[in-house]
């Protein structure tokens, strides 16, 4: 009998802790940007299989970077992405800039692609994860994009956008409005 009391002790003190977890939130924790560095994306390589190899011992695919696959292959030398916490028209700050090489983003429709996770822990509901597409730009002549705006001006219900909420960026990116093909996502590179 011991035992079991003992036992159930332990569940239920698991069991609260596990609550206490999920619904712990540090009120001293602040975010108050997310700042990401773009890069040019490059496509997948599938699993092994057709079209694949071996370099270096590890899985591989050439990179082509064509329309074939599912990004642009657009080169630029700058890019950025910043969210702020707090609500206003520059919440979303997107910024690309043309490889030296040629102003090869001109006149392309460009739209910033946002997914986020919207949580508040006041009564600890977490909504479905939000898929957001900001205004259509044409990017200008000079092939430099820069594009101020704000969460629900990328169609983040004005429920979610209150300060309440948390918003975590699951995924960002810049795409091609015409093809649907990514040009840019967070990363890094350093040149060789």
């Amino acid at each position: 009998m011991r035992g079991k009391g003992l036992i159930a002790v332990l569940t239920g003190a698991v069991l609260v802790g596990s609550v206490m977890r999920a619904g712990a939130q540090d009120a001293d924790l602040q975010a108050r940007i997310y700042k990401a560095n773009l890069v040019q994306a490059m496509d997948e390589c599938l699993p092994p299989g057709v079209g694949t190899m071996s370099v270096d011992g590890i899985g591989a695919c050439t990179a082509t970077n064509s329309m074939v696959g599912n990004t642009d292959g657009t080169p630029f030398n700058t890019g950025k992405i910043l969210v702020k916490a707090r609500s206003s028209f520059g919440q979303v700050l997107t910024i690309v800039k043309s490889s030296r090489s040629g102003k090869l983003l001109a006149n392309h429709h460009v739209r910033t692609q946002l997914v986020l996770r919207i949580t508040r822990s006041t009564d600890h509901v977490t909504w479905v994860d939000q898929t957001l597409l900001c205004p259509l730009v044409t990017v200008p002549t000079t092939g430099n994009l820069v594009q101020r705006t704000s969460l629900t001006g990328c169609g983040l219900p004005a429920a979610l956008a209150n300060q309440a909420t948390h918003k975590e960026v699951v995924q960002a990116s810049v795409i091609d409005n015409d093809t649907n093909a990514v040009i840019a996502v967070p990363g890094v590179r350093k040149k060789p």
